[in-house]
């Protein structure tokens, strides 16, 4: 019996995307209006793409005992 068609074993990540009007110039700042996190690394985004292709995919990875390893849970 198949439990997984994959399981990716690698690095999970938290990306932080500024959003921003306007890219900034040599010494300007910027207003960042919304910050937005999301789960990265490459054999995160792996096995989801394999489970958005209709496969059943797992991940086996390190977390960190902290708010952002309670965010990527």
């Amino acid at each position: 019996m198949k439990i997984f068609d994959i399981i990716a074993i690698g690095a999970v990540l938290l990306d932080i995307n500024a959003q921003v009007e306007r890219f900034p110039n040599i010494d300007d700042e910027v207003f960042v209006p919304e910050l937005k996190m999301t789960g990265g690394g490459s054999a995160a985004n792996m096995a989801i793409a394999c489970s958005r292709l209709g496969l059943k995919a797992g991940f086996i990875g390190k977390i960190g005992n902290d708010a952002n390893g309670e965010f990527l849970k």
